[in-house]
């Protein structure tokens, strides 16, 4: 798993962010199989906020290319 290669002992903490977890219905399977340690941290916002967030993005980046959803 080259994304966490440089990581060593002495890192608190090591993992990455995707929402694509939350609707696969193998990943925790595998997760578990790989590291039965590994701890699982969902944060979920209230949908308004989501929006409310997205819309202050949208503007503040109007005119400029932005490929996700």
């Amino acid at each position: 798993m080259g994304l966490f290669e440089e990581s060593s002992e002495e890192h608190l903490a090591v993992g990455e962010a995707s929402v694509f977890y939350l609707y696969s219905s193998v990943a925790v399977r595998r997760i578990y199989e790989f590291n039965k340690e590994a701890k699982i941290i969902v944060i979920l916002r209230t949908l308004f906020l989501r929006k409310y967030s997205r819309f202050q993005f949208d503007n503040a980046n109007r005119g400029h290319f932005y490929s996700g959803n």
